[in-house]
């Protein structure tokens, strides 16, 4: 998987705002954000009108579900 993902295109995520929120299970936050600017995405911390995308954890930090915490809900 990581050779697949090495291989996209730098400016895949260009022009695109992305908020991440909960615990990753594959990947570690800090790397995905990297990930993410390396590829020309912006990450922010908190969802808004100009986010495009909200990657969302299997829970989050605080062991509830994604779907209780409020960046779910202001995307939604």
């Amino acid at each position: 998987m990581i050779k697949a993902v090495n291989s996209i295109d730098s400016d895949l995520l260009a022009g695109l705002t992305i908020v991440l929120s909960g615990i990753m299970q594959k990947l570690a936050r800090e790397k995905l954000e990297i990930w993410i600017t390396e590829h020309g995405g912006k990450c922010t911390g908190s969802v808004s009108g100009k986010t495009n995308i909200l990657v969302v954890g299997e829970k989050l930090e605080d062991g509830r579900e994604v779907t209780g915490g409020n960046k779910y809900k202001t995307a939604v």
